[in-house]
């Protein structure tokens, strides 16, 4: 007996016990600190900015959110020292290497959280960084960049990942043959009409939409709808599958690495600059394009070209080269790799580079991104090129001749900024400025499909129209309404499940370059500054600063699946999933974790004071005895009988 009363006293002092609560103290806890987050008013950052504030109050974090115009907001090197302390921003992370020294590497020109060689840890992510612009071996290159992003992630996290852009466009169901992961350029010549949309009259146009472009040369395209109509106009000299992987269908048909600093180029036969039609003051009542009546323009040289006369040949890749790497381009210093670049002397196809990644130095340096730095269009030699006999030097020391300081501002220069010819798919007919941009097909286009390698391949349509409409919701109003044939989606999620399930329509969708970061300011308190150099307490090894404490907590306090209004991709890497192939699987990933949070905080030697509180659940208590009352009674019974 006594056993089970001692068992039923137990079975009450557990009732009890579970209903108090382990609380907050009863006055409320002031935030340790005061965090300045800055973003710009475009689109949803403000929101997310919104929503970082309401999670860091959850670890004692107060947040003011500040919303300015981008261009105000961005941090001036050197120093990366503003009154911010995190930044939200969009980066288009391509190239590859060349994006990952611009945000990550000391120098870098986007490297806004202050990241440098004086911080713990910053020494070896700089060799790493290095490391990965000089190995030519891709399996080896691959390795150093796991090891380099775990580094980045668990010991320095500089950045907050938030969103791999997913892009939506959205097209009538009659369009067939579109591929999102190619996009529209590459698709051309693998698409086909199936009868008419709504509000369609011509099946040998497409009809799209853009901004005003600002300049044709490729050479100064630094903006997408620029980009966009020399994609139409040209080729690039290295063409590059969706997972960037070099292809052997762009203008070079194949390469030799001789050595790991000699590479070897093959240029495609048989293809030939379009007509360098002169559209000035064409409009759409001009009569169609022709080399017998339309006026051709002249280069530097004397020549021109009527579609058939001027060969594309390795000589034109040598001056696209030389121009990228010359005083004339502003992006000069990318080409600093560049030791020599020559024609063969026994083919007028074949071109040579010789690279040195570092010409500071006398050792002669492998560059592991010569392919990559090749997909860019090329320009024709014949018309740009002058015979001005100065001699003149690249960032690397090559001579050159011909590129004067002032040829940008010759006739020719300045006119082909708007009337630009190539060796693309269409030729520009006409422009009206802030309405209309008009491209006809080019009968000379080698056609070759980038995807697969095919040939006798012809873009599907005549004509191409770019519309001038700036204002994305109006776009998408004109393509309903059955004016435009292509539109993008990603900034109507309503709209766009909506098309999802209509017949009428279909929408693709894949992981752009774009990535959505939230950068820490590491040269200010709390997130950095003196705290860099302070270890955590309790941790078991001196591996993590109270600095980096404090910022791997508020990662872990941000839900981003709560904050993914337009359903893009969570993001764990320092880069955008279409880098698949680089991106390390086990690498330190900062799921919403409100606990290890705290664990965090607690480490960096913050903590609110908690303790007990009594709240009796006095309805479980009482229902607790009246369940008991019968078996004392039926025990007593039992004892006086």
């Amino acid at each position: 007996m006594k056993k089970r009363t001692i068992i039923y006293f137990l079975i009450l002092v557990f009732v009890v016990n579970t209903s108090l609560v382990s609380g907050k103290a009863d006055v409320e806890n002031e935030p340790f600190f005061t965090l300045i987050l800055k973003t710009s008013g475009w689109g949803v950052k403000p929101d997310y900015g919104l929503f970082i504030a309401n999670d860091l109050r959850e670890i004692g974090i107060n947040v003011e959110v500040k919303v300015q115009e981008w261009w105000y907001i961005y941090p001036i090197y050197p120093p990366y020292i503003g009154d911010w302390d995190l930044f939200i921003f969009n980066y288009y992370f391509s190239p590859f290497e060349r994006a990952l020294m611009a945000l990550y590497s000391e120098e870098g020109l986007v490297n806004f959280s202050g990241l440098g060689n004086d911080l713990p840890y910053g020494m070896e992510s700089e060799d790493l960084l290095v490391r990965i612009n000089e190995e030519a071996d891709f399996e080896a290159r691959r390795n150093i960049t796991y090891e380099w992003q775990q580094l980045l992630m668990e010991k320095i996290y500089p950045v907050i990942p938030l969103f791999s852009q997913r892009i939506y466009t959205g097209v009538w169901a009659n369009t067939l043959g579109y591929d999102e992961e190619w996009g529209m350029i590459n698709s051309l010549p693998y698409m086909n009409y199936e009868g008419y949309h709504e509000g369609q009259t011509n099946l040998d146009e497409l009809n799209v939409a853009d901004a005003n472009w600002k300049d044709l040369n490729p050479i100064f395209s630094d903006d997408f709808s620029s980009s966009y109509i020399c994609e139409l106009l040209t080729e690039p000299i290295i063409q590059f599958s969706p997972d960037y992987y070099p292809m052997k269908t762009g203008l070079v048909e194949d390469w030799d690495i001789i050595n790991n600093t000699h590479y070897k180029f093959y240029v495609r036969d048989n293809i030939f600059w379009t007509p360098s039609f002169n559209i000035t003051g064409r409009t759409a009542s001009s009569p169609e394009l022709d080399v017998a009546s339309t006026p051709l323009m002249v280069g530097l040289n004397g020549d021109l070209s009527n579609g058939v006369n001027q060969q594309l040949s390795a000589k034109d890749f040598v001056f696209t080269i030389l121009a990228h790497s010359s005083m004339i381009s502003e992006g000069k210093m990318n080409y600093d790799w560049v030791k020599n670049i020559y024609v063969d002397s026994s083919n007028e196809l074949v071109f040579h580079i010789e690279v040195d990644a570092n010409s500071t130095t006398e050792a002669i340096e492998p560059y592991a991104h010569v392919l990559s730095e090749l997909a860019i269009s090329c320009l024709p030699e014949f018309f740009l090129n002058s015979t001005d006999p100065s001699t003149y030097f690249t960032e690397s020391g090559i001579p050159y001749s011909g590129l004067f300081p002032e040829i940008v501002e010759s006739p020719q220069w300045q006119t082909f900024s708007y009337s630009a010819f190539g060796t693309g798919k269409f030729m520009l007919d006409y422009f009206v400025k802030n309405l209309v941009t008009v491209l006809q097909r080019n009968p000379h286009w080698f056609g070759v499909g980038a995807k697969d390698g095919q040939t006798g391949l012809v873009p599907f349509v005549d004509t191409v129209n770019i519309r001038v409409i700036p204002d994305i919701s109006a776009e998408l109003a004109e393509f309903l309404a059955g004016e435009l044939d292509f539109t993008g989606l990603s900034m109507f999620p309503s709209t766009r499940k909506e098309m999802q399930s209509d017949p009428r329509f279909i929408v693709n969708t894949k992981i752009s370059n774009i990535i959505e970061l939230c950068s820490i300011n590491l040269r200010r308190p709390y997130l950095g500054g003196e705290d860099n150099f302070i270890w955590a307490n309790q941790t078991s090894d001196e591996s993590y600063t109270k600095a980096l404490a404090v910022r791997k907590a508020i990662s872990y306090a941000i839900d981003r699946n709560a904050m993914n209004i337009l359903e893009h991709i969570p993001l764990h890497h320092p880069f955008p999933d279409t880098y698949y192939s680089m991106q390390y699987e086990n690498i330190t990933r900062y799921d919403y974790n409100l606990e290890k949070a705290w664990e965090w905080m607690n480490k960096a030697g913050y903590t609110w004071e908690t303790h007990t509180t009594l709240d009796l659940d006095f309805e479980l208590i009482a229902v607790t005895v009246l369940c008991l009352i019968p078996v004392f009674s039926n025990r007593m019974k039992r004892r006086r009988k």
